[in-house]
């Protein structure tokens, strides 16, 4: 089964909205982010094709997009995660296993994910077709704690002239979990949304 989104009475879908889906048998996703300026309402048209029946089915999904009431979260920091593809990290579970192993470098009751970007919209290579290669993903985490000692070390000049020099970072322990692979070096600071 594969499926094709585009905006109602339009080719394509919005800027802020992507779609994946790597094969038939593979899951398909509808994500993004919309700015204040996309407040309203608007329709995606998903046609689904199966070709083994040849059968073919159109839904329509009604987005209701509202502005953003939630208090904006000054603190943020944007991850790359080496070894996953965006569709990997889609899924609620992976997105808590993900904030939780963030907890335990930046304590916090309330963290949030902000944004889920695929490396490939930044510029990224597709990766050759051999196995344990994967896109990359950016992940923006936002909190309205301060950033952990640690966090501020890893995000400062002297780590980031390190990076450049490929020496090895000073600051704690960066093992946050063995699903995520983090490269240390590509940790930015957020904007506040």
């Amino acid at each position: 089964m594969t499926f094709h989104p585009k905006l109602q009475n339009f080719p394509d879908l919005p800027r802020w909205l992507r779609f994946i889906q790597r094969t038939p048998y593979q899951s398909a996703f509808l994500y993004g982010n919309p700015m204040p300026e996309d407040a309203g309402q608007m329709t995606i048209e998903v046609t689904a094709l199966n070709r083994r029946a040849y059968e073919t089915v159109r839904q329509r999904i009604i987005f209701n997009i509202q502005p953003d009431t939630a208090p904006a979260l000054p603190y943020q920091v944007e991850f790359f995660l080496k070894n996953q593809d965006v569709e990997e990290v889609l899924p609620t579970a992976v997105q808590e296993k993900f904030k939780n192993a963030i907890e335990s470098l930046w304590p916090s009751a309330n963290l949030k994910i902000v944004n889920i970007t695929s490396a490939l919209d930044r510029g990224g290579r597709v990766p050759l077709p051999l196995p344990g290669l994967k896109e990359g993903v950016y992940i923006l985490v936002g909190s309205s704690v301060p950033f952990s000692k640690c966090l501020e070390e890893v995000m400062s000049e002297e780590n980031q002239r390190r990076c450049k020099l490929q020496s090895s970072l000073n600051s704690c322990n960066y093992t946050i979990s063995s699903q995520f692979l983090v490269d240390w070096c590509k940790l930015r600071q957020g904007k506040e949304r």
